[in-house]
């Protein structure tokens, strides 16, 4: 039987894989010199980085550091910092089991961990049924969760009336930043939804599946021009009843409709206008298409734009008399309700019936995604106020989890604060202390 000193590096670094983090710490490597190296190695504190924790706040910028080299991170020491953050959220948490003095301040600087408190605290609420305080521990780390989540969306609001999210470059066509328009729209979600299951990172990557599967499905999908690629991914959508709504007279004021991680989710997939159009300009995003909300009065459209060089046919364009360059050729789209191109009369026509009297040149740009947020609280405070004291009340704030008439409640709460942070004009203080007021 050969010894440890027989044995390769190789081998014994798999074995110590299989050894916990903490009998790694306290004893395997104060064995042996050879041990204490191998047990110190990056690659193994790398994989201990990632199976310990599931959660990391952005400020580690995890990803990147995993996609780097592993030499260039010293993943011990960013275990023991983790670690170390475990060990004052549990010291934290035992304190606001213990006694109700000063915990509104725990409860605060727990958040202010923000996803690095992730990990224990989803412990918590798996607490065994047989645990003295069983109850206390699931109700308190639930509630510090739903304010976790509340203070991440916050953070999405704040970013979006510092940065905006629509950039125009001289004469090339408007660009928005990257997940900026998901981001802005799930962050509603944060406020309702009952654990991470529809969360701002859910929705990301369930719209990621769905880019995948149409991109599947389409065999010639690069050799398409633009019109054709947007004509694609519109019948796609609504063939697969993404988009769209099934009876609008009956389900318009729906609460859930409001909502894009609950369109996705839901079965019916039924949403308002709104959520239909950004849910065509998210995928589009991901397939190369320069898609945009126009904030249309009654009913959100979509507009997509050609590149600089060819038109929305893949005809490449030429400079004029005077290289005067030509106008950046543009569609329309209502993802909602349509299969077709729209065109610029039926929007004209559509401004028109509902009072509209400035031009409609000056609805002919992309919406900011704070907009976008805005006009979205309005319908859910309409939804609200439409549904109050009626009888369908419950019926309406019917969502995949938690109770009809709390959700509502949630709902509004979640749109008070939109449209605090979001509106033009709004005190720039509200922004620096949303996260403190959010507990």
């Amino acid at each position: 039987m050969p010894t440890l000193e027989e044995i390769p590096d190789e081998i014994i670094h798999h074995i110590l894989s299989f050894v916990s983090p903490e009998n790694n710490l306290l004893r395997v490597q104060l064995l042996s010199r050879r041990l204490n190296t191998i047990a110190n190695e990056p690659l193994l504190w790398r994989q201990h980085c990632q199976t310990a924790f599931a959660y990391w706040g952005p400020d580690h910028d995890f990803q990147a550091k995993l996609d780097g080299n592993v030499s260039d991170v010293d993943w011990k020491a960013l275990f023991l910092v983790r670690k170390a953050t475990n060990a004052r959220i549990s010291n934290l948490f035992d304190g606001i089991l213990a006694t109700k003095l000063g915990r509104v301040r725990r409860f605060e600087q727990i958040c202010l961990l923000g996803y690095d408190a992730k990990d224990f605290l989803l412990e918590q609420c798996h607490t065994i049924d047989t645990a003295d305080d069983v109850l206390a521990r699931r109700y308190h780390s639930k509630a510090l969760l739903a304010s976790l989540r509340r203070g991440l969306a916050l953070d999405v609001w704040d970013s979006l009336r510092r940065h905006p999210d629509i950039v125009a470059s001289g004469r090339d066509p408007p660009w928005r930043r990257p997940r900026a328009l998901e981001s802005a729209l799930s962050a509603l979600d944060m406020f309702v939804i009952q654990d991470d299951t529809g969360d701002m990172d859910h929705v990301s990557r369930i719209l990621d599946d769905l880019a995948l599967e149409f991109r599947s499905s389409q065999h010639s999908f690069e050799r398409q021009s633009t019109r054709d690629k947007s004509l694609a991914l519109n019948r796609w959508l609504r063939t697969h009843n993404l988009t769209g709504m099934s009876d609008p007279h009956k389900n318009y004021r729906n609460l859930r409709n409001c909502f894009i991680g609950q369109a996705l989710r839901q079965e019916e997939h039924e949403s308002l206008p709104l959520i239909s159009v950004a849910i065509f300009c998210c995928l589009a995003e991901r397939l190369g298409l320069n898609a945009h909300c126009l904030a249309i009065p009654g009913h959100v459209h979509a507009v997509v734009y050609a590149t600089r060089d060819t038109n929305l046919d893949g005809v490449k364009t030429e400079t004029g008399e005077g290289d005067i360059e030509p106008a950046i050729d543009e569609m329309y789209l209502d993802p909602f309700a349509s299969d077709y191109e729209v065109s610029k009369d039926s929007l004209r026509t559509l401004v028109l019936g509902v009072g509209w009297q400035r031009s409609l040149e000056s609805l002919l740009h992309p919406a900011p995604a704070a907009t976008l947020v805005v006009r979205m609280a309005t319908n859910i405070k309409a939804t609200y106020t439409y549904h109050r004291g009626q009888d369908p009340f419950l019926r309406a704030g019917n969502m995949l989890h938690g109770h009809p008439s709390e959700n509502l409640e949630l709902a509004v709460y979640a749109q008070a604060w939109a449209t605090l942070l979001l509106t033009p004009g709004a005190p720039e203080e509200f922004g620096e202390s949303s996260r403190e007021l959010a507990f």
